[in-house]
């Protein structure tokens, strides 16, 4: 069973009652995506493609994911959980804004034109692009990044050392 892959016209919920394997979920309207504890995967790099409006994706019962990208290039894409791969924000010359209130990342990615907002989260590797700003232009207001032992984390420090803006391994 599919959700149907294409443009999505967008608005109200969509809910998974099975796990789904589509080749390309865009969106460009206002719409929910519930995993309900299901996964959604893909016959090609990206799974769930954000090209405009808001875009909300939750997992109502736990356990949810996505197995490839999910990406946002154009309006804004919340993240409230579930298990992602890959999250990419502004992956070409179109704005977007990625907002993270709470998940398990991979790798998530913002590039020029990109905004984030996290406020939550456990992330495997966390990258910005040149443009964008520092690892902690990414965190909203009040929030920082810890490590797995609950250790506070210095993202200027971890630029200091290095030519690319990444982080290993924090929590939000």
């Amino acid at each position: 069973a599919g959700i149907g892959g294409g443009y999505g016209a967008g608005g109200g919920t969509v809910t998974l009652v099975a796990d789904v394997t589509e080749n390309l979920i865009r969106v460009m309207n206002g719409v929910t995506l519930d995993l309900n504890g299901k996964t959604l995967g893909a016959r090609s790099n990206y799974n769930f493609h954000v090209s405009g409006g808001n875009v909300t994706i939750i997992d109502s019962v736990g356990g949810g994911k996505t197995t490839e990208c999910v990406d946002a290039d154009g309006g804004t894409l919340t993240i409230r959980g579930g298990r992602h791969e890959k999250v990419i924000a502004a992956n070409s010359q179109r704005s977007a804004t990625l907002i993270i209130t709470g998940g398990e990342f991979g790798w998530v990615s913002v590039s020029t034109g990109g905004i984030a907002q996290l406020s939550g989260g456990t992330y495997d590797k966390i990258q910005v692009f040149d443009g964008v700003g520092k690892l902690d232009s990414l965190l909203a207001d009040g929030y920082w990044y810890y490590d797995e032992e609950g250790h506070f984390v210095d993202a200027a420090a971890v630029e200091a050392e290095s030519s690319w803006y990444h982080i290993y391994n924090v929590t939000v």
